[in-house]
């Protein structure tokens, strides 16, 4: 998903600190590299012209997740017609309303701070934006806690069958057998599930 599995709880940590503005760098852009919406209240993609990640954004769904789009190396050739991808996709997206945030398609030259002020400016908006419409960000915190709750659930069905099943022998011929592919492991897990 992009982000190490305790940097939720970090963040929580950092907030109920007091801190009032907790920055969270995911690996980059990739198909499943999602989960950084479930954790930050403001999305801020970067992308690069020249490298393809305007496509690769594309593919991967964060576009749907971003708040702010950046486009950096703006001086680079190809940083218009970037700008002009992230631009028509965001247009091509249904509307979801009148009063819906629209992202915003900023350039930096992060090298000499070109931008950079127009960046937090743009977060700070999007702060803003969600002060002033508490049902919006209500939805949003309640669908990190569905997702922070989700992520322990795994991790604790997982430890329990683990504690359970990973001792016997029974278990080492289930792990034989998804090896060899005599059983798939999505019909174990379902199997496992059932006689629990």
């Amino acid at each position: 998903g992009g982000l190490a599995r305790t940097t939720g709880d970090a963040v929580t940590v950092l907030d109920a600190m007091g801190f009032d503005i907790v920055i969270v760098e995911t690996v980059g852009v990739g198909q499943a590299e999602l989960d950084v919406a479930q954790v930050a209240d403001t999305v801020v993609l970067v992308l690069t012209p020249g490298q393809g990640d305007d496509v690769q954004a594309a593919k991967a769904g964060i576009m749907e997740i971003a708040d702010i789009f950046v486009v950096n190396k703006a001086k680079r050739e190809g940083a218009e017609g970037t700008m002009r991808n992230i631009e028509e996709i965001l247009h091509l997206k249904p509307g979801a309303g009148e009063d819906a945030w629209r992202p915003p398609v900023l350039r930096t030259e992060a090298i000499d701070g070109e931008g950079i002020e127009e960046v937090a400016k743009g977060i700070e908006e999007h702060r803003r934006y969600l002060a002033d419409h508490p049902e919006t960000m209500r939805l949003r915190r309640r669908e990190k806690a569905r997702y922070a709750l989700m992520e322990i659930l795994k991790d604790k069905v997982a430890e329990r069958f683990l504690k359970r099943t990973e001792q016997g022998e029974a278990f080492g011929a289930i792990l034989d057998d998804i090896a060899i592919r005599k059983k798939d492991p999505y019909g174990v897990a379902e199997t496992m599930l059932q006689d629990s």
